[in-house]
């Protein structure tokens, strides 16, 4: 939430000295995820991949490869080597570190663990959802990305 939080203000610069309503975002995107969970309970047998913060955060090849293969599609060994080199090439922090602190949007871990809760509780905390619809679908959203990292 706070690296969000970060990022509007970034968005949001250019064209206001305002800050943006922290508490409204936050509001918005606890709507949003708890009206998900209505939909999962409706709704069991859907076909959602979780995708965790930790993985999120972790080796791009793997999070690439199990979202390849939830879609069913193969992934090739060079952007498997592509990512890892990348990323080999370009550590966390390169550029230096990026910081900020919860309290900057009035956020608390109290705040946050009691308004998050139902979501958490349910879902076990992941960080992303992709619905499954087709592979045509997925590769055209997504094919800048796979373009990226399909080049040496």
């Amino acid at each position: 939430m706070p690296s969000l939080c970060r990022l509007l203000d970034t968005f949001h610069a250019p064209f206001s000295d305002t800050k943006p309503n922290y508490e409204m975002i936050k509001a918005g995107l606890v709507m949003g995820l708890e009206e998900n969970l209505r939909v999962r309970q409706r709704l069991p047998a859907m076909n959602i991949l979780d995708i965790y913060y930790r993985e999120i955060i972790g080796a791009s090849a793997d999070l690439a490869t199990k979202i390849y293969q939830f879609f069913d599609m193969p992934l090739r060994d060079e952007s498997v080597q592509n990512m890892r080199h990348w990323e080999a090439s370009n550590p966390i922090h390169k550029l230096g570190t990026f910081r900020y602190d919860m309290a900057d949007y009035q956020l608390t871990p109290t705040g946050l663990n009691r308004d998050f809760r139902r979501i958490t509780n349910f879902c076990g905390a992941p960080f992303l959802k992709i619905r499954a619809r087709n592979s045509g679908d997925f590769l055209r959203e997504n094919s800048r990305l796979a373009r990226r990292f399909a080049r040496p």
